[in-house]
């Protein structure tokens, strides 16, 4: 996927079960580690229970010298005959945004095989948050997405449908609120330390607000890949 910025490693895992069994304690630390930079957290986010390092999961690490200061985590899936993949978890140490990790990160996902292998109507991602920033990122990867939030309301029926599949899958005791497509108390485990605000987007700030009015409230989204929205080398 291209070198990375002077300083910076690549460690890129299309499959979570490619990680060496005595690699798995260290890297779980560090993961959590780089979590804990941007929330409060009351439980592990990741644990030998709950862990990515099963084949059904991509894994991309950004090293900075010794020390992680990025990742990504995503897991594929099968609806309806479409590849979705979704956007399990991703964090950037404080120190280290603003420097184009996070867009090399989506760059490892949207290169999974799983996607490249669709046609270009065929492709779709989900991911769940609390954040307006995260929310408009990963919507603006997609022509389409549901629950539009901010904006016009569109035909998305078959979206709906897909969160609908994916959620019972992900999280089978949580409710998804319709036609929000809210999930409620799910972020008990953990905390923003600073409430994220996009300042691009106000009218999306305060669905957020008015919306998730718990700190571990969430919007659980899917949207349909853009065709133009595809992994470019460099």
């Amino acid at each position: 996927m291209g070198s990375m910025s002077i300083g910076y490693r690549a460690e890129q895992f299309q499959r979570g079960s490619d990680v060496s069994l005595p690699y798995r304690a260290t890297l779980l630390n560090e993961i959590n580690s780089v979590i804990s930079e941007n929330w409060i957290v009351h439980a592990p986010h990741w644990s030998e229970a709950h862990s990515p390092f099963h084949d059904d999961f991509g894994i991309m690490l950004v090293w900075h010298g010794p020390a992680l200061c990025a990742y990504t985590i995503y897991q594929r899936f099968l609806i309806d005959a479409h590849p979705v993949i979704y956007r399990s978890s991703t964090a950037i140490r404080p120190e280290h945004q603003r420097r184009g990790l996070y867009g090399r990160l989506t760059d490892f996902v949207l290169s999974d095989a799983t996607l490249a292998s669709a046609p270009p109507d065929g492709r779709f991602m989900a991911w769940r948050t609390r954040s307006p920033v995260v929310w408009r990122s990963l919507s603006r990867l997609c022509n389409r997405v549901a629950p539009s939030l901010a904006d016009s309301e569109e035909h998305v029926h078959d979206l709906v449908s897909i969160a609908d599949q994916l959620s019972a899958k992900l999280y089978p005791k949580q409710i998804l609120e319709q036609p929000s497509l809210i999930m409620r108390d799910v972020y008990g485990h953990i905390t923003y330390r600073t409430e994220p605000r996009c300042d691009s987007d106000i009218a999306l700030n305060e669905w957020f607000g008015s919306n998730l009015g718990a700190s571990c409230d969430s919007v659980f989204s899917v949207g349909a890949l853009d065709a133009r929205c595809s992994y470019r080398p460099t």
